[in-house]
């Protein structure tokens, strides 16, 4: 696999196919790279925004330094685009919390900042002064109320996201008393283990690695989505011994979500034990799930395996293979044979999603797609293949919760967890 060094001046490519899935690598893997973000912007100013929106949307997980935030800072007040401005306020929103006090009247004064983000910046400033144990109790408080209540209609994610992103820089509670509440609870996806899987992956905390893939074995749809994240964050290859041993016996769930995880972890003992479980593996949604891990870490032993599974077939429906292979085969310098009529075929459902784009478009700004039934004629086709296969049809609103295994609300056809999740 491709090191991490090789893959950043490609954040500056003129394809915009290999720009986005260099960002991406950075973006699952969680990178403290802090000449990531400027390079990005960079991007933004070379091309313009609209070719580089998919590239801002993999800024939320990188560090701003002070020279970076005053770039983004300066880039939201020009921003034209509704999508830009959304992912440039979303980076501030999530700014250290020392720029942001440094900068508080330049942010909070900026026009174009969203008002949920907004409301996340005050929660974050307010809260910058409270000692460890005090945001511990609000958290445990918190957790409690929203046990003992049916109705969640009055809870505040923006606050309580604000509480655990300033117990990050606290030891309230410790590595082991997170860990110990992981393993003893009995009540999947209760509050506070939701909360503390969060607090785990934010502080990078190795020594809820057992815990954690333990959550993960015993997954179920109430499995926290945050359980894959916080392992992915952690990154550290035991995740892929602990995921690898399991594997061959683990339960469908299981094996579904960490072979996207194995994906995320950009190590190459990942590479390894994708290449070994494809060898065993016989579900297909298995197989297209560590082929496209194969393409996320730039396997170059991986584009002869990938490029088999394609011509055998895979699930379509999941993700693209062909255009998730093809940057990685031109960063690694290879031509396959099937190339240009790949890239030919992406071309053409681009110019498709455009067309139907702008026929949604003379619906007016008052039509919802999110709230039409039935088949939608304006959904694109889940991959470039051309076969035929139309995209799923379930649409979900975006104030409700949206699963990482549902169709994506954008109609892409393709797994929310493969297309728009986080980006927004």
């Amino acid at each position: 696999m491709l090191e991490p060094e090789i893959l950043k001046p490609y954040l500056l490519d003129h394809d915009r196919w290999v720009r986005t899935a260099a960002a991406r690598y950075f973006d699952e893997s969680w990178s403290q790279d802090e000449e990531l973000v400027p390079l990005i912007l960079d991007a933004c100013d070379r091309f313009g925004y609209l070719d580089t929106v998919s590239l801002l949307g993999c800024c939320r997980r990188l560090p701003l330094t002070p020279t970076a935030f005053d770039q983004v800072l300066q880039h939201l007040a020009k921003a034209p685009h509704d999508n830009t401005v959304m992912h440039l306020s979303g980076i501030l929103a999530r700014a250290p919390v020392d720029l942001l006090r440094k900068h508080k009247d330049a942010v909070l004064g900026n026009e174009h900042l969203l008002e949920d983000h907004r409301r996340s910046i005050r929660h974050r400033l307010d809260l910058m002064p409270w000692s460890g144990e005090r945001l511990w109790q609000e958290l445990q408080k918190r957790a409690s109320q929203y046990e003992a209540s049916d109705d969640w209609s009055n809870s505040d994610a923006t606050y309580d996201d604000a509480i655990l992103d300033a117990l990050t820089y606290h030891d309230v509670p410790d590595a082991k008393t997170i860990s110990q509440i992981l393993v003893d609870s009995t009540t999947m996806g209760g509050w506070l283990e939701m909360f503390l899987v969060d607090l785990a992956g934010s502080r990078r905390l190795t020594e809820t690695i057992p815990a954690l893939c333990n959550m993960l074995r015993r997954t179920t749809e109430m499995l926290p989505d945050s359980c894959p994240e916080a392992l992915a964050r952690i990154g550290h290859p035991e995740i892929v011994r602990r995921i690898k041993s399991i594997f061959p016996t683990g339960p469908f769930l299981f094996r579904d979500t960490s072979a996207t995880l194995l994906g995320e972890i950009k190590h190459p003992e990942s590479e390894d034990a994708i290449l070994t479980l494809l060898k065993k593996e016989d579900d297909v949604d298995i197989r297209t799930e560590l082929c496209y891990g194969l393409c996320q870490l730039f396997s170059e032993q991986g584009v002869e395996v990938v490029r088999q599974q394609i011509a055998d077939g895979y699930n379509e429906s999941l993700v693209s293979l062909e255009e998730a292979l093809l940057p990685v085969a031109k960063i690694l310098g290879i031509e396959l044979p099937e190339s240009e009529r790949w890239r030919e075929q992406r071309e053409e459902l681009e110019q498709l999603q455009l067309d139907r784009r702008r026929e949604l478009d003379e619906f007016g700004p008052d039509f919802d797609p999110l709230k039409v039934q039935g088949d939608d004629p304006f959904a694109p086709s889940g991959s470039i293949r051309g076969n035929g296969q139309g995209a799923s049809t379930t649409y979900h609103h975006h104030e409700n919760k949206v699963g990482r295994n549902d169709p994506c609300p954008c109609g892409s056809g393709k797994k929310y967890k493969k297309c728009c999740e986080g980006k927004s």
